[in-house]
């Protein structure tokens, strides 16, 4: 359930490319596993186990499919080998998106990660902001906000530092985030 969010041309949350396929498998996930897409992650792990190099297991059935192209809504979700759930909702609202993620499951935390276009951003109480962008955040739970780096890869073998938006949940959760643009 990764999304990438555009704005005039400028990929403003979006994957972390792949930067090479001969990678030892441990440096791989920050790039072809679940670390390296703007997605929820429980407990740290793959939303799938690696069984090889280009293969992952247990393949995740969807479910909670929606897609209204007319009123710009979608909605999908999955429950993971180890029954934790994910169920994500998009909708189109004035001058961005709102993306609602309900988290469930037996997991010690949750974690929702964006990754950021490169720049300076701001985090300030339950909002990140950079120049035109801001992503607000609003939950029925209590959660930890925090900005990090990470790597994405846009040409193959060439890898540059990126900044992460990272949010960790305890316990089942209802997280909104407004991607709103001035």
């Amino acid at each position: 359930l990764h999304i990438d969010v555009w704005q005039d041309g400028i990929n403003w949350i979006r994957d972390s490319g792949s930067f090479s396929y001969a990678l030892p498998i441990n440096e791989q996930a920050s790039f072809a596993g679940t670390k390296g897409h703007s997605t929820i992650r429980f407990d740290a792990q793959d939303q799938m186990p690696k069984i090889s190099r280009f293969l992952f297991g247990n393949w995740l059935e969807p479910s909670n499919l929606l897609f209204d192209n007319k009123k710009n809504i979608m909605s999908a979700g999955y429950k993971d080998q180890n029954g934790n759930s994910h169920i994500r909702k998009v909708k189109e609202i004035g001058n961005g998106w709102e993306i609602i993620d309900d988290i469930k499951g037996d997991f010690q935390f949750a974690e929702l990660q964006w990754i950021l276009k490169p720049g300076k951003w701001n985090v300030n109480n339950k909002i990140a902001s950079h120049r035109i962008i801001s992503i607000e955040f609003e939950s029925n739970q209590n959660f930890e906000l925090k900005l990090s780096e990470s790597y994405e890869s846009l040409h193959y073998m060439n890898k540059t530092i990126v900044p992460i938006l990272e949010i960790t949940f305890h316990i089942n959760t209802m997280l909104k985030t407004n991607i709103l643009f001035k």
